[in-house]
């Protein structure tokens, strides 16, 4: 028996390019080397509204992802980046969202839904939070690797 991906309708493929979530977060996701300094020298604090946007989720979800507390934000936005820590829990995100939507071919709303809704797979936690260490975080991009061959899971 053979399971066959995610399907979507043709008009939502048209509009995916291969780092179309990077370029809606103003982050090289295709580009390692460029991703790092990015990382190293702290993103912006709005990219934490941007993500949510994107995952069609409340700032205060993203945060907790992240473990980021309110009055941590409120420390951030003085200053207008994030620490390197933060910044890598934030890149996590954006590549799990990226590569869920090429799983997706291009449908960038039934990614964030996938990457927000619990999975049997993960022991019944949704991706976003079950990517909260580097562990669990390959767990997760393992995961959509199997699901996109075709690999039960």
């Amino acid at each position: 028996m053979t399971r066959r991906g995610p399907t979507v309708k043709q008009s939502n493929r048209a509009h995916f390019k291969r780092d179309d979530v990077g370029a809606r977060l103003r982050l090289s996701l295709g580009d390692t080397l460029a991703l790092i300094k990015q990382i190293r020298a702290g993103l912006r604090v709005g990219i934490i509204d941007d993500l949510a946007r994107l995952l069609r989720l409340p700032t205060k979800r993203i945060m907790l992802a992240i473990a980021m507390s309110p009055r941590t934000m409120a420390r951030r936005k003085t200053t207008g980046r994030l620490h390197k820590v933060e910044s890598d829990h934030v890149v996590r995100i954006a590549l799990l969202l990226n590569a869920a939507t090429r799983l997706y071919s291009g449908d960038v709303s039934r990614a964030a839904m996938w990457i927000s809704r619990p999975n049997r797979a993960l022991a019944g936690a949704a991706p976003l939070d079950f990517a909260d260490t580097a562990t669990g975080y390959q767990e997760v991009c393992d995961l959509i690797m199997r699901i996109e061959h075709g690999v039960f899971s």
